[in-house]
């Protein structure tokens, strides 16, 4: 996971720019947070349609319902470019369909969903670093390292991130699944509690 956020974050810097920017290991936990809630408003869907296994279309719409603005339009439109062309994809589509399965939220997993789920938290783990670097740009710090500081200063900047994960300041924090689910059987290293 690492080498495809340092992929990203080279991908995204400026030919201009120092070269000697390096990417020190980042727990990406609002996007993961962000990642588990489009899971779980999915879910919730498909249990009102009484079928087992999800759709694109069921993402889709939990996406909408999470994100809005022109995060959400970037990122359903990155899905639906990358359902038609899955190669263009940093983000594994196989690391989706085994976070969905781990959550034991479905039984089994379309590869078309693997692959939309995948695009959308690209777009947006995209979106938050290149933001990122916007921040060390602007604070002139060529050839230092990227810090939590600086996607924390990010976010803040953009109005739809700052709303979506308001509230949300370290990994342990999920206030907002919380109130989605009556289980409050989370510890500080999963985010949904997985029954045994």
């Amino acid at each position: 996971m690492q080498k495809v956020l340092e992929n990203i974050v080279s991908s995204l810097q400026q030919p201009s720019s120092c070269s000697a920017l390096y990417l020190v290991p980042i727990t990406l936990s609002q996007a993961s947070i962000q990642y588990i809630q489009s899971i779980i408003f999915a879910h919730e869907l498909t249990i009102k349609k009484k079928r087992k296994v999800p759709s694109t279309r069921d993402f889709q719409i939990g996406a909408r319902i999470v994100l809005s603005g022109q995060i959400a339009k970037d990122a359903i439109v990155h899905a639906m470019e990358s359902i038609i062309k899955p190669e263009i994809l940093l983000f594994q589509p196989s690391w989706s369909i085994q976070d969905i399965k781990e959550s034991m939220l479905f039984y089994r997993v379309p590869k078309d969903c693997g692959i939309y789920l995948a695009a959308m938290l690209e777009s947006i783990v995209t979106h938050i670093l290149e933001l990122s670097l916007t921040v060390v740009q602007q604070q002139q710090q060529q050839g230092t390292i990227l810090e939590p500081e600086h996607i924390k200063l990010g976010i803040s900047k953009d109005n739809e991130l700052e709303s979506l994960f308001n509230g949300f300041d370290e990994i342990g924090s999920f206030s907002k699944l919380s109130s989605l689910q009556n289980d409050d059987n989370y510890n500080d290293n999963e985010i949904c509690h997985t029954p045994e």
